[in-house]
């Protein structure tokens, strides 16, 4: 029959079973609730057809829809009849009007009046058999009612049967891309209104080209099939316009379904999904600039007004591709309450974007408090499917229909006010795909359900329950994208740019990015430049290399732990090491973590210090210091005022000196000396060529007069957000959480983000340290010139053989005072220390117990007597404690005249010197003559003899201008106070050396400021056996050299002295 047939005669409104039976009624009420709720609508406006007739052979079936007690209550009001089955009266719903029984032979009737009284009356059925309705039946099959033209729309429109095709093949998209370059209009179809004829979609914005405006809207609940229309648009785009001509932005709020379909399509060229909300911002900042870009593009074209101007003149020369880019929102409701100003910034896009080409489709299930003024204002067409309420509809067309909507694809195309409305079908790109060659093999078979529905048995040759089922085939749209993405290769189209480039990568390698290409010249210097990472440049659309000019102010590297500050630094010293030679740049590390040691190997590296290496650190900052008075002195004499301009006008390699302290607060909490004179280093160092480069963990670690004078600085993750603004500069947004290796520099507004290269590659940090250690290996073996100047540790022992070998080898011996040799080295430069006896005339040397102070008296003895002649130098020794075991040992040295070990030879010694000292004159030419008493201290407890005390006063008194010289030793604590005068007189020459110990008493007898025992390592107040002072009026740390070893014994310099000089035993 015509009549149990929907209005499209896809289904037949019959059910014999439970699933299809509740979906008729949901069918059904969603048709007769809708005459509920418009019957004041309808008043007086006579029956609504079509009448509803339901036969309920079972009323159980549909017990609990809500359609059963509508119909029974409702009935008259919403023009629906319903016939209710039953074996007994009693099983009839109560709100019966009229009640039939019915046998073979006779009928009776009973109808309720309005007075509730009941008419009742006999009849006799007709009888009608089975063959005779269906024969009736079968008569009325063919009758088909003029109806509304909304029956004449197809109820599916596969997308290829709208693009008039069977296989992807007859598409020939090369062809339509080659006639449709450089388009001047956008027509495109999109699906069929009532008699098959296609309705277009124009995204042109000026109407005399048949445009529809530049942006619009789409809505529809779910189901309705508003992702299909979305990909239906896409794919017809994208199968007319070139990639180059037509390019999709995909913004899915929908979890990324539709940005992963399209992935292929080459005219895509940017996607984010709500997965993607790290990519929010970069979007937001690319958009803006590729529309100052698509600006740029057209004023240097000749000052253009409209991208189909700039089209006109790439038909005559080939310039910059600029395609039209479609920017689609799928959810954008979602994307409104999660991301507001970013979605504010779309608008105002799409607003100023309207002559550049940039177009606008939005798309949300329910417009109503989502689509505000902007956005209607700027949507000229809109696409309604079917939506929940009448009032969406309303919103979206001015008109309830399309709440109505039963069909997945039906919906309105509507643009301004009614220039254009078309009910319609859209394409449906999910359809499955058969194609030209599978059309005869697959002749499907399937079984016709009551309801008209249709279930597949067999499938291309196939049975269902092991074939392919259509749902399964491949779908038409992925056919189509494959398609598209195949001829676009053929073609050697390659995917454009998009708004923005991809977000940087999560790890990088120093060797994936190219070094700085600068070249230098001998008056332009090449600029010493280190690799930093890639960078994020979104307001100018790039991403490149990034690098950290070390000539031009110091750097701070803040960040929490863990976050890459090190490997930061290990990156921007491998770069410099593989580009430039130690006679550029000199590297010192003060490694408070224990990670950079690997990198004291490199030529340009001259020390890794650990934080417990106080000696270094202490020795760095006054070579630091040296090096600033020097460098001071290079650029006055050259007349210029910074050590750029310096290196510009002068024939002598300055290094760049590269300070780096991993690790600062530790720094600053272990080293406060240091650190006040880190200040002065960093405020004058700048202009010297001396740069610092400096990690904290926190902003507030640093102190602000520090901060002040440090121009560069780079920012890693922080603990608290609001130290990016000290750190960098104000960021563009806070920043979320970043990556390892993901930070912030300063120098750009806003600050940029860049992501820091590994120093070496490698799958893992094991294979990337080997990888490293490989490397520096390589660089060192490469590099033949001078090293880097070493801040070595001080040795424990200075054997004073090596030392003067070390001396005779240099221009030493050549350019020294007479009688100035060398006895240890300056432990701040661990150059030779040389002490000059003339300088005196007379010292006094200290040290506890054990402290070095007999070693350091036989080294110097020693020392003269190398270099000295015994003509020009005498000798005399006192052993206070006597036993052999000290100064006498050298009793046998050449220039040794008298060497006393007892108390009986310490009368005809001094005696001896006394005579000699009366026999010189004053200012005389007489050879120098050392008198070296060890121990004194004890001497002068146990010397009771007056003529020994007052001749020892008078050998001290006169000997001054008589080249005679007193050395005194002993234990600054037991030395005499008072009542000793050759002491005294001794002490008043304010010459003299301390070994060994840190006391505050022992460097107040020396003059030595308290502060070298605050800066002890630990507090401890003991130093190293020979490790000390020399004091002439101010003080220099030394440490002295041991005068015998296992390659040197004593008897071994006696036989060098005496054959050095030629003495005959």
């Amino acid at each position: 029959l015509p009549h149990v047939w929907d209005d499209d005669r896809t289904g037949r409104m019959m059910s014999d079973r439970s699933s299809s039976a509740h979906q008729l009624a949901d069918f059904l009420f969603a048709r007769l609730n809708r005459r509920k709720n418009n019957r004041n609508e309808r008043h007086g406006k006579g029956m609504e057809v079509p009448c509803y007739v339901v036969v309920l052979s079972d009323s159980q079936l549909i017990e609990e829809e809500p359609l059963l007690p509508l119909l029974l209550e409702d009935g008259r009001a919403i023009d629906a009849c319903t016939i209710v089955l039953a074996s007994r009266k009693e099983a009839l719903p109560m709100q019966c009007q009229l009640i039939v029984e019915a046998s073979k032979e006779q009928g009776v009737y009973a109808r309720k009046s309005e007075s509730a009284e009941v008419e009742q009356q006999s009849f006799k059925p007709d009888r009608l058999s089975r063959e005779e309705a269906d024969a009736l039946a079968r008569y009325m099959a063919p009758i088909r009612l003029k109806r509304s033209s909304a029956s004449d729309i197809p109820s599916v429109l596969p997308l290829f049967d709208m693009m008039s095709v069977a296989g992807v093949e007859e598409l020939d998209v090369s062809e339509r891309w080659r006639r449709n370059r450089y388009p001047d209009t956008l027509p495109v179809p999109m699906g069929v209104r009532a008699g098959g004829k296609k309705i277009m979609i124009n995204l042109h914005d000026k109407i005399e080209r048949q445009g529809h405006g530049p942006h619009g809207l789409i809505a529809g609940t779910t189901g309705s099939g508003k992702s299909e229309v979305i990909q239906s648009i896409v794919a017809s785009l994208a199968a007319e316009f070139h990639p180059h001509d037509l390019a999709f932005m995909l913004i899915d709020y929908k979890g990324g379904g539709m940005s992963n379909t399209f992935v292929n399509l080459p005219h895509v060229v940017g996607t984010i999904t709500n997965l993607d909300n790290n990519l929010i911002e970069r979007a937001k900042i690319s958009l803006k600039a590729e529309l100052v870009r698509r600006q740029k593009i057209l004023n240097d074209a000749g000052n253009l007004q409209h991208i189909d101007e700039y089209y006109r003149l790439l038909r005559q020369r080939h310039t910059q591709p600029l395609p039209h880019l479609v920017i689609i929102i799928d959810e954008f409701a979602q994307l409104k309450r999660d991301q507001p100003e970013f979605m504010d910034e779309l608008i105002s896009i799409a607003a100023i974007g309207r002559t550049l080409g940039v177009h606008l489709i939005l798309a949300t299930q329910k417009p109503a408090g989502v689509v505000d003024d902007k956005i209607w204002s700027n949507s000229r067409f809109r696409i309604c499917l079917r939506v929940q309420s009448e009032g969406d509809s309303r919103d979206m067309l001015k008109i309830p229909n399309a709440a109505w909507i039963t069909k997945p694809g039906r919906g309105y195309f509507q643009v301004g006010s009614d220039e254009v409305f078309e009910e319609m079908q859209f394409a449906w790109s999910g359809a499955p795909y058969v194609g030209n060659s599978d059309i005869s093999s697959a002749l499907p078979v399937h079984e016709v359900r009551l309801n008209g529905k249709r279930e597949a048995l067999l499938t291309g040759g196939e049975r269902a329950s092991s074939g392919l089922k259509g749902e399964e085939a491949p779908k038409q749209l992925q056919i189509f994208i494959d398609y598209i993405a195949e001829e676009a290769a053929k073609a050697g189209i390659e995917r454009l740019q998009g708004p923005w480039l991809p977000p940087l990568p999560e790890l990088l390698d120093l060797t994936d990015l190219s070094p700085c290409a600068e070249t230098g010249s001998p008056t332009a210097p090449q600029e010493l430049k280190a690799v930093m990472g890639l960078v994020d440049d979104l307001p100018n659309q790039r991403q490149e290399p990034i690098y950290a000019s070390l000539d031009h102010g110091h750097w701070a590297v803040y960040g929490m732990p863990g976050m890459g500050k090190t490997t930061f630094l290990q990156t921007m010293l491998m770069s410099m090491a593989q580009r430039f030679h130690a006679n550029r740049w000199n590297g010192y590390i003060i490694d408070m973590g224990r990670t950079m040691r690997d990198f004291g190997e490199l030529p340009q590296i001259g020390a890794v210090m650990m934080a417990e290496e106080d000696d270094r650190i202490k020795r760095l900052f006054r070579y630091l210091f040296k090096q600033v008075a020097v460098r001071k002195e290079m650029i006055s004499e050259a007349g210029v005022k910074t050590i750029s301009s310096y290196r510009r006008s002068a024939v002598e390699d300055v290094p760049q000196i590269i300070v780096v302290i991993d690790g600062y607060l530790n720094f600053r909490n272990a080293y406060p000396d240091e650190n006040e004179l880190l200040e002065s280093l960093l405020r004058e160092g700048g202009s010297l060529g001396i740069t610092f480069i400096i990690t904290a963990n926190r902003i507030t670690d640093v102190f602000e007069k520090f901060r002040s004078n440090i121009a560069n600085a780079v920012s890693f993750e922080m603990s608290d957000p609001s130290d990016y603004y000290y750190a960098v500069g104000r960021p563009a947004k806070t920043p979320g959480p970043l990556i390892p290796g993901r930070a912030l520099v300063k120098g750009h507004i806003p600050p940029l983000e860049f992501q820091t290269a590994l120093p070496s590659p490698g799958e893992d940090e094991t294979e990337r340290s080997a990888r490293l250690r490989r490397n520096i290996a390589g660089i060192v073996q490469e590099w033949k010139g001078k090293n880097a100047p070493a801040i070595l540790p001080l040795p424990e022992r200075i054997p004073l053989a090596e030392l003067l070998q070390q001396w005779d080898g240099t221009s030493g011996p050549s350019g020294a005072l007479p009688y100035e040799v060398p006895v240890g080295l300056q432990s701040d430069d661990l150059e030779p220390f040389l002490l000059n006896l003339k300088e005196g005339p007379n010292f006094i040397v200290g040290s506890p117990m054990e402290g070095g102070k007999t070693s350091f008296l036989m080294s110097w003895i020693i020392s003269l007597a190398y270099y000295t002649s015994p003509s020009q130098l005498e000798v005399y020794t006192v052993d206070t404690r006597y036993g052999g075991g000290g100064l006498s040992r050298l009793r046998h040295l050449s220039h040794v005249k008298v060497a006393a070990e007892s108390e009986e030879e310490l009368g005809p010694l001094v005696q001896q010197i006394y005579d000699i000292v009366q026999q010189r004159n004053k200012d005389g030419n007489d050879p120098e003559l050392l008198l070296v008493i060890d121990d004194a201290d004890m001497l002068s407890k146990q010397l009771n003899d007056f003529t020994i005390k007052d001749q020892l006063s008078a050998i001290v008194r006169l000997g001054r201008d008589r080249n005679v010289h007193v050395v005194l030793s002993g234990v600054p604590s037991d030395f005499p106070t008072f009542g000793v005068d050759w002491f005294n007189d001794v002490k008043a020459s304010q010459s003299g050396m301390l070994f060994g110990t840190l006391d505050s008493n022992d460097l107040s007898f020396f003059r030595i400021p308290y502060s070298e025992a605050n800066a002890a390592a630990g507090g401890l107040k003991v130093l190293p056996p020979g490790q000390g002072y020399y004091v002439r009026r101010k003080f220099t740390r030394i440490k002295a050299a041991i005068p015998f070893s296992e390659q040197v014994s004593c008897e071994d310099w006696i036989t060098k002295i005496r054959d050095r000089w030629h003495v005959v035993v």
